[in-house]
């Protein structure tokens, strides 16, 4: 458990986005997902491949630095982790702001692609229905784009562009000019991966 305080004017909410905002998040995704596939479906992987995909889950890193400069920049307009997945936390997004997403890319890990071509698994589930991956997912005013960018750089991150904010309430990915519903599916805690 962790307890902290902050002053309000600086806290970054889950249902303050607009639309025409920028979907961003503060690195790739899926090595967390492709850690358990390894441990509770027993898949194989090279051993140095397997230790790089371990250590995301045996030894995550949070975000809280870049967080923290997020705030004090005022460049994002809403914000949350990711800790149950990526999908979870856009629909806890949508929740919170009535408004909903357009996501046009899905960036995993190095690694992570590694591991998907190699067991044939599909790589937008990878990033979408994993969990524990603790990336901050937010929302930047477009002309914030490039001082949120200088925020997350200092912080040790890299922005990653997902898509935008929409006024209509749905969730969909578009994969190869085709869009697809983003399900509601992540990690849930005493079950796994749902």
């Amino acid at each position: 458990m962790a307890y902290g305080t902050a002053e309000e004017s600086k806290l970054v909410k889950r249902g303050t986005s607009k639309p025409g905002d920028i979907l961003c998040s503060s690195g790739s995704w899926g090595n967390t997902t492709c850690a358990f596939k390894i441990l509770l479906e027993d898949l194989e992987v090279r051993a140095t491949l397997r230790d790089k995909l371990l250590q995301s889950v045996y030894m995550p890193h949070t975000r809280v630095k870049a967080g923290i400069e997020l705030a004090n920049s005022g460049a994002a307009t809403s914000s949350m982790d990711s800790s149950d997945g990526l999908a979870v936390s856009l629909h806890d997004l949508e929740k919170s702001s009535g408004n909903g997403f357009i996501i046009e890319k899905l960036p995993l890990t190095s690694e992570a692609t590694f591991f998907v071509e190699t067991h044939n698994l599909d790589p937008s589930a990878t990033a979408l229905y994993g969990g524990e991956e603790y990336e901050l997912v937010f929302t930047v005013d477009p002309k914030q784009l490039d001082n949120a960018r200088s925020c997350l750089k200092k912080a040790g991150c890299e922005l990653q562009i997902l898509g935008r904010v929409i006024r209509e309430k749905k969730i969909v990915y578009i994969e190869n000019g085709i869009e697809k519903k983003v399900g509601s599916g992540g990690w849930e805690h005493f079950t796994g991966l749902k």
